[in-house]
């Protein structure tokens, strides 16, 4: 295995699977703003799925933006 991920998918691949091996984690949950397709694609690429859009939720250089919940449960065998 490479030590530097080829890209952010994989990077984020790669920490989901250290938290999985390493703690008992039932669930990944992360936040990004609406407006970043990027790293919104990233976490569907990764199989969270959105749980929520909260409007006008994080203010960010003096505006107000709307933050995605994004989720993941994990199921072991």
């Amino acid at each position: 295995m490479n030590l530097i991920p080829k890209s952010t998918t994989e990077a984020v691949r790669r920490v989901i699977k250290f938290a999985m091996d390493t703690f008992a984690f039932e669930r990944f949950i992360a936040v990004c703003s609406e407006e970043h397709l990027a790293l919104r694609r990233v976490l569907e690429k990764v199989g969270m799925k959105l749980d929520e859009i909260v409007p006008e939720n994080t203010e960010i250089n003096e505006r107000l933006v709307s933050d995605c919940f994004y989720s993941m449960e994990i199921v072991r065998d």
